[in-house]
């Protein structure tokens, strides 16, 4: 898959479960005590997210997810959709709410955005480098507990394409396979894997991973 997926389809329920974590590791029972102890409640403000340095954006949803969580109606405009190209200094949104509110969210949104786009920007490199070849740069599993929608979809932010979501909707046949196979036969693992899929109706693609063109 490439393009840019509608983050509500693929991320909304991982996004809403990981903030909630967040805010709960942040607040406790308790609250800010900083915030609370140092800043009147009923002061308000409009504060800007801007890009510190160059990259490609992803993750931009988590803001209103983030801030509805949080007392005082916060609001946020956003000037720029995931996937969009920035430089430092670029204005990124405009969030307007209770002071103690923007505090208590910022360093949740600042962490899953500057993850996510960091991932999207390195991904982004890739993809240029490969720009008039048949290459495609394509993701893997090797991603954070919770973090796999959100991950997956940041590098398809970036130009990516999604491999393997999880080991459920997808065949490879990697080293360890054939090794416990006690033969380095790609084609017999490849001939039983399409088989065993074909026979209960699965996705009958098989990939295998090798170490030489022979």
């Amino acid at each position: 898959m490439s393009g840019i997926p509608d983050f509500n389809l693929q991320c909304h329920a991982a996004a809403q479960h990981l903030v909630e974590l967040s805010l709960s590791e942040d607040l406790q029972d308790i609250g800010d005590l900083t915030s609370f102890s140092t800043i009147p409640e009923q002061l308000t403000a409009t504060v800007q997210l801007v890009a510190r340095q160059s990259g490609v954006l992803s993750g931009l949803a988590i803001l209103p997810l983030v801030f509805e969580r949080l007392p005082g109606g916060v609001q946020s405009v956003l000037y720029l959709q995931d996937g969009a190209a920035v430089h430092a200094g670029t204005v990124i949104a405009d969030i307007s709410g209770p002071v103690r509110s923007l505090l208590i969210g910022e360093r949740t949104v600042l962490n899953f955005v500057s993850h996510l786009s960091g991932i999207s920007s390195r991904t982004a490199e890739f993809v240029r480098r490969v720009e008039g070849t048949s290459a495609v740069i394509l993701d893997t599993r090797k991603t954070l507990p919770g973090y796999r929608a959100l991950q997956k979809y940041a590098v398809r932010c970036g130009g990516g394409v999604n491999h393997r979501m999880g080991l459920y909707d997808g065949v490879l046949i990697k080293d360890n396979h054939l090794a416990a196979r006690g033969e380095r036969s790609c084609a017999a693992a490849v001939a039983g894997a399409r088989q065993w899929t074909t026979e209960r109706g699965l996705p009958s693609a098989v990939e295998i991973e090798v170490d030489t063109l022979e």
